[in-house]
């Protein structure tokens, strides 16, 4: 192998690193969004469906359908995949090195023996290795999603599993509680806020998990889940 192939292998390595790294944190990002809604909305379907004394097998299977299907879409973003030139001008405007690691990509893709060539790839090479690729693409922080995100589940699990229902939800808050008609059902305090407010933000902007349901409910079923997180949301404020 001559040394401008070997220089211009390693700027190919160097762009798909990088890209692996930018979109992994771009995958992690968009996870920690949605992983949170995704779990608080199938908790309220949980509980609609014990108040309502409906199937308890049904949130366990979407909170399982919802997990499967975020961590496909995870792979998904952050798999591998073969350099382009648009692949190394994200990377190479990231890096903020002028265009010269994009110029040297297209030359690392379509190699010749011009010696003027070998000697941009060697250079693009040295710059490329001064870059701390994992600091310029960090990463994704997002302690909060995640435990929302832990909460639900084992608020699914207990409204999937616990014993015959009875005609009250007893919503536990701080120091003191309420009776509503319904199924017996504890709901601490915080966690109640934080579902309360998870739910607010399905009021907000159409968010990418809002145009994931557009994309896979008809019209008859979106009013349908609106319906549920309207009488989960009048639950939780009645508990307060």
């Amino acid at each position: 192998m001559s040394h401008e192939t070997s220089s211009g292998r390693l700027i190919l390595d160097v762009v798909a690193a990088a890209d692996r790294h930018r979109r992994r944190r771009d995958a992690v990002r968009a996870l920690a969004r949605i992983a949170p809604i995704a779990a608080v909305v199938i908790a309220a379907i949980a509980a609609v469906l014990r108040l309502t004394s409906g199937s308890r097998v049904v949130a366990p299977v979407l909170f399982g359908l919802a997990t499967v299907s975020l961590a496909a879409l995870g792979y998904l973003r952050a798999r591998t995949r073969p350099t382009s030139d648009a692949i190394a001008l994200q990377v190479d405007t990231d890096a903020s090195l002028g265009g010269e690691l994009r110029s040297a990509h297209w030359f690392a893709s379509t190699p010749d023996d011009d010696p003027w060539t070998a000697f941009h790839l060697e250079r693009a090479v040295d710059r490329a290795r001064g870059v701390e690729w994992r600091d310029l693409y960090p990463s994704v922080r997002a302690a909060r999603s995640w435990t929302l995100t832990a909460a639900c589940a084992i608020a699914v699990a207990a409204l999937s599993v616990s014993g015959p229902a009875r005609a009250t939800l007893v919503a536990t808050t701080a120091g003191s509680g309420s009776q509503i008609d319904g199924t017996a059902l504890a709901i601490p305090a915080e966690l109640a806020k934080q579902i309360e407010a998870a739910l607010a933000k399905l009021d907000g902007p159409v968010s990418e998990l809002h145009r994931s349901l557009l994309d896979c409910l008809t019209q008859a079923e979106l009013m349908e889940l609106a319906k549920l997180l309207d009488k989960v949301r009048s639950h939780l404020t009645q508990s307060e």
